[in-house]
């Protein structure tokens, strides 16, 4: 079956999790990724809000990336893209928001962000796991994928604001 309706959810996919995640410009501080050698669960502990801002900051500007590009692609889909194509394009996408989670997961956070994380990290697997599900749209149940998705979304979008706020990041903007 070929995608019709999915390149509409897929605009607001990128523009409500861009817009979730994304720092608000030259008043961020630039931030280096690295990659701990020791696995972490979540779990609270004395990092100072600040740091895990930016070590949330340097988490997510991949999955930004990723979004941003998929976006492009899917605004270009015609009623000729199958669904094998859109879930292929959407490849980038899902590994992002997995490594995103896998990295909240391994991190610290302060006490007070803990459990904003851990529902981050559902809604983005919410997320992640509807965008998987693109091989499987069909003609007749695309409202409902699309429903489902743009549900998934709000939820990242609420949870995503709560875990800047409580980092003590300043509310995200869209880019």
């Amino acid at each position: 079956m070929r995608i019709r309706c999915g390149a509409i959810a897929v605009t607001v996919l990128a523009s409500m999790v861009l817009a979730a995640c994304s720092s608000t410009g030259s008043s961020q501080p630039a931030v280096t990724t690295t990659t701990a050698t020791v696995p972490r669960s979540t779990t609270s502990t004395t990092i100072s809000s600040a740091a895990a801002g930016a070590a949330y900051l340097a988490a997510v500007g991949p999955v930004n990336a990723a979004l941003t590009t998929f976006s492009n692609t899917a605004n270009s889909w015609t009623s000729s893209t199958t669904n094998a194509e859109a879930e292929a394009d959407a490849q980038p996408a899902i590994t992002a928001l997995q490594t995103l989670n896998t990295t909240l997961t391994n991190d610290q956070w302060p006490a007070d962000a803990v459990a904003d994380v851990h529902t981050l990290i559902g809604d983005t697997s919410a997320v992640s796991g509807d965008l998987q599900g693109l091989s499987s749209v069909n003609l007749l149940d695309a409202s409902g994928w699309t429903a489902t998705l743009q549900r998934d979304l709000a939820s990242t979008k609420s949870a995503v604001a709560l875990v800047r706020h409580d980092l003590g990041l300043p509310a995200a903007t869209p880019d």
